[in-house]
């Protein structure tokens, strides 16, 4: 019967890198990439309830924010994180659903959603600041506008 002397150094090398690819992913998770799922019909028709969407939230690293992306955010409102097309950047005027207008200050960003008729956005809650941005949603292939989930 032959004994393999190297098998326990194997099998450690295969544990360490197990954990560090363990712990890769875990530091990808918090700092870089994300996956969430669309909650409610703001965002119709681009985006479907269920749907899921990556978040990139390097992507504000080095350039700023700009009207027209598509971005995850946590509202004034509720805190809760929605999914919001930006309509308004520092410096833009803003007509607001009642008329008025509005200049973003330094540091004020205006949120829509693309179902206006429903979107609660910065028309309720007004301007978000830029930290309250978490990054943009990763344009996504159109096969993968397939993929949904179930929602309780």
């Amino acid at each position: 019967m032959e004994i393999d002397i190297f098998q326990k150094d194997k099998d450690r090398m295969w544990d360490r890198l197990t954990i560090l690819y363990i712990v890769v992913l875990i530091l990808i998770k918090i700092f870089m990439l994300d996956i969430m799922y669309v909650d409610g019909e703001s965002m119709l028709p681009t985006y479907k309830e269920g749907q899921i969407v990556g978040l990139n939230k390097t992507a504000y690293w080095l350039t700023e924010p700009k009207v027209g992306d598509v971005v995850i955010a946590r509202s004034l409102s509720s805190n809760k994180i929605v999914i919001k097309r930006l309509a308004g950047v520092p410096g833009t005027t803003i007509t607001l659903r009642t008329g008025q207008e509005y200049t973003l200050k330094e540091n004020e960003y205006f949120l829509r959603g693309d179902n206006r008729a429903i979107s609660l956005d910065s028309d309720t809650y007004g301007p978000i600041t830029r930290d309250r941005i978490l990054g943009i949603v990763i344009p996504q292939r159109e096969n993968m506008n397939k993929l949904y989930i179930d929602m309780p």
